[in-house]
């Protein structure tokens, strides 16, 4: 302790025999915020200045583990020359100030970074040391550096090893060589590549009721490939996307096999429950009190086969659905759907029962496109509306949907554009044909960075190029009118009117919404809706016509599951058959 301080040590005894002593803990001479923020989030002094002391001993406890430790981080940051220095000065008998003086001096920064590779004593580089650049490695030459930067650059140095099919790479030293008249940094790291690997064979454990060839068909790999965790990755994706593993855990020796480059993988499953039955009731403004009833097997011939059986009944409506999906049928990520589906419903512009069978492939392109195409057989019997008849479909619907939105349920940025055609032919009906399209839109813009204020819209345009609007089945036509589009109307309901004042339908049609989505805190949110439309009978949509509005708001609870969806829209173009408003209950945004 220097003289200057015992005078104040001295000085200020006689005030500390009286009860605690608060104290104020000022730093001076820290440019560098980093460094500045490690101090603080460590100093004794800082932590417990809430935490009074009876005797100036305590003080200087503290004060002492802080200047060690301000050493060793400006050390850490690269300030090896730092002088760290204090002074005490007291306001009152028991309050005092503490200064601690930096003086950073030169920063030192990093003159080289060798790589050496057994026999260590014979100073061998790296061979393919160009292959792994520096700034791969998080440093960067000429530049200040810590010493955290130089103990990550080793855990990079293992993982560049490894993509380069150097699995088996370990660290056996490392020296930092600190140049005091240079100012600089030398890191001498010692290590050993091991062998080159390729992949060999698999062993699979924990399998229970799925085919082995299930996973070796998800093997982002071939046997006697170059080693690559980004593929032992991309596998273990692939399995845990299926749902039928709780857990997937890939691993491999730590050698390769007797003389060879060959490098055994292991994969330990363990398998989720394979089927499950759940039951639930419902009530909707347009089906009434209702429940349903569902089956699914994930895993029906051993081969991630699903069945998948929904039974459906409500006050106005009733049906079921039967699904079967055979996964990567030909190729990965194409699969063949067959799909039973029987439904009755009644709504306002007319009762229907539908039956029909698809057969679909589906496919997904890459992680932002999706593509199917189906066969479907069809069977409608329409009653109780202003065209009653009954028709026999066949039909090659097509779906193609690219998305750059950042979540499914709940998207805050990016946008969807989904594109729907179908093509009818009415084999009962004077072999009439038509064609469907829809194309559907979404956008959402985060106004504000933490995005808890987005600019939703949707857009939706139809078109259905046909024979007169008589030969095409009422539920095949556009209404407006669901919780997808005009909000408030009554169901299916929104199209020309007859004479009788009874919808008849369109032939297109489009539809806006526009949702300012405000989130109130992390589980709660408020939308206000605007929704407008306008459907016509001729073929293309025209926007010089009658549009239909309504508005409305809406609340927003974010569970872990999703966002519960509870909207009330109000009809601004009321018709006498349309409520005063309607309410819809949901999980997931609107759009």
């Amino acid at each position: 302790m220097s003289i200057l301080n015992w005078f104040y040590f001295l000085m200020l005894f006689p005030c500390f025999l009286f009860g605690n002593i608060l104290y104020h803990v000022e730093f001076h001479g820290v440019k560098n915020e980093n460094v500045l923020d490690a101090i603080y989030k460590t100093s004794s002094l800082i932590q417990e200045q809430n935490k009074p002391v009876d005797t100036l001993s305590a003080i200087h406890y503290r004060l002492d583990l802080d200047i060690n430790t301000i050493k060793k981080i400006l050390k850490l940051y690269g300030y090896y020359d730092a002088i760290v220095s204090f002074e005490i000065a007291t306001e009152t008998r028991k309050n005092i100030i503490i200064a601690i003086y930096v003086s950073e001096g030169v920063r030192y920064t990093l003159d080289a970074y060798n790589i050496y590779v057994p026999p260590f004593n014979d100073k061998k580089l790296l061979p393919f040391k160009d292959q792994i650049p520096l700034k791969k490695l998080g440093l960067e030459l000429y530049q200040g550096t810590t010493t955290g930067h130089i103990v990550q650059a080793e855990y990079n140095l293992l993982d560049k090893l490894a993509d380069l099919s150097y699995p088996l790479a370990s660290v056996e030293k490392r020296e930092i060589i600190i140049n005091t008249s240079k100012k600089t940094i030398t890191v001498d790291q010692y290590v050993d590549p091991g062998s080159y690997c390729t992949f060999g064979p698999i062993t699979i454990y924990g399998l229970k009721n799925i085919n082995p060839r299930f996973i070796e068909k998800k093997l982002a790999w071939k046997e006697h490939e170059p080693y690559s965790p980004q593929k032992v990755e991309e596998t273990q994706k692939r399995l845990l996307n299926t749902q039928l593993f709780t857990s997937v855990l890939l691993n491999h020796p730590d050698s390769t096999m007797p003389n060879s480059s060959e490098l055994p993988m292991k994969i330990t499953l363990e398998e989720s429950l394979h089927k499950n039955v759940s039951v639930g009731g419902s009530y909707g403004t347009v089906e009434g009190f209702g429940g349903l009833f569902t089956y699914k097997n994930n895993n029906l011939f051993n081969m991630g086969e699903t069945l998948i059986l929904e039974v459906e009944a409500a006050q106005r409506s009733y049906g079921g659905q039967l699904t079967f999906i055979k996964p990567d049928v030909v190729r990965l990520y194409q699969n063949y759907v067959c799909q039973l589906d029987i439904l009755t419903q009644k709504i306002y512009v007319c009762h229907y029962q539908d039956y029909n069978i698809a057969n679909r492939l589906d496919r997904r392109i890459n992680d932002n496109t999706d593509f199917s195409l189906s066969i479907k057989a069809e069977y409608l019997n329409v009653t109780h509306s202003i065209n009653n008849n009954n028709y026999f479909l066949l039909a090659a619907p097509l779906f193609l949907k690219f998305t750059t939105a950042d979540q499914l349920l709940n998207p805050t940025q990016g946008w969807n554009c989904l594109y729907q055609p179908s093509f009818y032919l009415v084999a009962n009906k004077h072999k009439t044909t038509f064609l469907k399209q829809k194309l559907i839109t979404s956008f959402y813009w985060p106004i504000l960075a933490n995005k808890t204020f987005i600019i939703a819209m949707n857009l939706q345009m139809g078109s259905i190029a046909s024979a007169p609007i008589q030969d095409i089945p009422i539920p095949k036509l556009f209404f407006g009118g669901s919780e997808e589009d005009l909000r408030g109307y009554k169901y299916r309901t929104v199209s020309p009117l007859n004479k009788d004042g009874q919808p008849i339908g369109g032939r297109s049609a489009i539809f806006i919404s526009l949702e300012p989505r405000i989130k109130l805190n992390e589980k709660l949110a408020i939308v206000p809706f605007g929704d407008f439309g306008i459907v016509q009978t001729c073929v293309y949509p025209n926007p010089i016509g009658k549009w239909y509005k309504s508005v409305g708001f809406g609340l927003r609870y974010f569970s872990f599951f999703g966002p519960l969806k509870i909207d009330i829209g109000f009809p601004l173009n009321r018709r006498s058959f349309d409520p005063h408003f309607r309410v819809y209950v949901n999980i997931g945004q609107t759009f």
